[in-house]
């Protein structure tokens, strides 16, 4: 469609003339001299999206008989454009322009173009174009304008959950996001992790937001989620967080370290005492395992099925050195013959036979840790299970967990090979160990130098190194301090039995006052 422009002539006398006879063939001829065609009619943008730039061309085709200019055109909403063409248009000859759309607000364009051209003699003419279009955009709705946690346990989480739809017709796209860093505050995003940025949400679908708060000292938090998107009308999203974390209580602890007193009684297969014994040779490394510890102890080795003790010495302790206690043991073990494979028995009787020194003596020793070593190379063949032998051994102890019995002997289920033992399972042994917290050692390795460093380590167990806790903490809260000197390392929670346990290479000394405070756990909703 062409749209005509035909241009009234003015000049210095006014209008043109008309003459009545001629039937306005002067008017006619005068206003030849500026005619334009201007197609076309109406310039359709279809659906267009905000924030874009698109453009179409239409001509102006000189059809009068002088040169014309194209000296404006006028648009009717500051998001149109056009750059106005350079020179004269002759007759006959046409140009082409080009009008340009950056829609700002999502709508409906109806809008005119006013094209204005002159002429040599100074007339001016004006056609107008219509202009249609349909600018979208994307609209972010949130489900919430602001996240108030409330009041949240330190130690405990809450969360809370809300999303932003996009219920515009075009790509909702979030390209940026922010928090200022705000403690115990996590964000997660349709159930994971936040994806690299930047997010994209569909027409009529939405994006979920999951806020976690994790408080972890007390007092309040506030801070915003800051969200920059292609909505043109809300460019900017800001969502206020606000939450408090509270301590409901504090537990401390005060220790002063001391070593609890151990006791040791072995019982023997008779093979386990010859020449080559291996507990003879390297007894020497268990005592120097002991000694370096700085406790009491008490040592003593039967091999008759009455659980007495051979020999001048009723038992090892601390005043002897190495050398002292081997010599001992050695004559505790003198002269044992036949082949006592009833050790579990053997035990039992023992300590009955030798509790004056084993737990009477004194409150000390009756509190003490005692532990029970089994050595044979042949089964076991006590008359009863494991089980009850250990029930008969812990009623000697007011607490049970000062009973551990441990076990040297053929591995299980299949028995084991070596130099100089061969030996068949140790099961009762292996089982008892396993009961009661206890070693169970192969007593077919040639070497027993880490036997022995293991077993006495395990005879002495976390005496001096384990601190049990009056009230039950949040772990991560949990601060310790030796000598009034925070320790960082070197010592770690067990939940089982609540309590701080230092590493077996960094004891706090005997005689150390241990601190120990804390965050008190509470149930979490």
């Amino acid at each position: 469609m062409r749209v005509a422009l035909l241009g009234a002539l003015t000049g210095a006398g006014g209008c043109a003339a008309v003459d009545a006879d001629s039937g306005g063939a002067a008017e006619i001829e005068s206003a030849s001299e500026l005619a334009m065609e201007a197609a076309p009619g109406t310039i359709e943008f279809g659906e267009t999206s905000v924030g874009e730039t698109y453009a179409e061309a239409f001509t102006v085709k000189n059809v009068g008989l002088n040169a014309i200019t194209i000296t404006a055109v006028e648009v009717g909403d500051a998001a149109l454009s056009v750059a106005l063409p350079a020179g004269a248009v002759e007759p006959g000859d046409e140009i082409e322009l080009t009008l340009v759309w950056t829609p700002t607000e999502a709508g409906t364009l109806r809008e005119q173009v006013v094209v204005e051209a002159a002429g040599g003699s100074g007339a001016i003419g004006r056609a107008t174009l219509d202009v249609v279009g349909v600018a979208e955009a994307a609209k972010a709705q949130l489900s919430a304008t602001i996240v108030d946690f409330g009041y949240v346990n330190v130690g405990c989480s809450a969360s809370a959950t809300w999303s932003i739809s996009n219920t515009g017709p075009l790509d909702l796209v979030i390209d940026s996001f922010s928090m200022e860093e705000a403690t115990g505050l996590s964000l997660g995003i349709d159930g994971a992790g936040p994806p690299p940025l930047p997010w994209a949400i569909e027409s009529g679908d939405n994006m979920t937001f999951t806020l976690d708060f994790t408080p972890l000292v007390d007092g309040s938090v506030a801070t915003s989620m800051n969200f920059t998107t292609n909505d043109t009308d809300k460019p900017t999203v800001a969502v206020p967080v606000t939450a408090t974390g509270i301590v409901q209580a504090y537990g401390a602890d005060s220790f002063t370290v001391s070593r609890q007193r151990v006791t040791v009684l072995f019982a023997a297969n008779q093979v386990m005492l010859q020449s080559n014994s291996l507990l003879l040779r390297h007894f020497p490394t268990f005592v120097e395992t002991l000694q370096g510890e700085g406790i009491g102890y008490r040592v003593a080795l039967v091999h008759s099925t009455d659980g007495r003790v051979a020999g001048s010495t009723q038992y090892i302790d601390d005043t002897m050195d190495a050398d002292d206690a081997t010599e001992a043991l050695e004559e505790m073990a003198a002269g044992a013959t036949g082949d006592n494979d009833y050790l579990l028995q053997t035990l039992a009787s023992g300590i009955y036979v030798n509790a004056d020194w084993l737990l009477d003596e004194d409150p000390e020793w009756a509190e003490s840790k005692l532990n029970l070593v089994g050595l044979n190379t042949d089964m076991e063949q006590s008359s009863g299970d494991y089980v009850s032998y250990v029930t008969e051994y812990r009623t000697y102890k007011a607490n049970s967990s000062d009973i551990v019995v441990h076990g040297i002997g053929g591995d299980v289920p299949r028995g084991c090979t070596g130099s100089p033992y061969t030996a068949e399972p140790f099961q009762p042994f292996s089982d008892a160990a396993a009961m009661t917290g206890g070693v169970f050692l192969s007593v077919c390795e040639s070497d027993w130098t880490a036997h022995m460093e293991a077993l006495a380590s395990a005879c002495m167990g976390e005496t001096g190194r384990r601190f049990a806790l009056s009230q039950v903490p949040q772990s991560w809260s949990l601060r310790v301090r030796v000598d009034s000197v925070v320790v960082s390392s070197g010592w770690s929670y067990d939940d089982d039995d609540n309590a701080v346990v230092f590493d077996p290479e960094t004891p706090p000394a005997v005689g150390s006052d241990v601190d120990i405070d804390y965050v008190v756990a509470v149930t979490c909703d």
